[in-house]
């Protein structure tokens, strides 16, 4: 079988943006072309970190969202 899928080159981006994180949420918002991210959680050895934060990539550029109601 051929392979049909395009090349794509992969370039390490040194945006600054949300820390390490896991058990996020992350969609891909189409109308606005933007990766959106929200919360999550760090287990560290002695405590654990909770996220409420919204975070948007467009490529480029990380940007925290200000939250509603907080």
């Amino acid at each position: 079988m051929a392979d049909t899928t395009p090349a794509v080159n992969w370039a390490q981006s040194l945006a600054q943006g949300p820390s390490g994180r896991e058990s996020a949420y992350m969609d891909y918002d189409s109308t606005r072309h933007r990766t959106v991210l929200f919360g999550g959680a760090f287990q560290g050895t002695t405590s654990n970190t909770f996220f409420s934060d919204t975070w948007e990539y467009d490529g480029t550029t990380w940007t925290q969202i200000p939250t509603a109601g907080t």
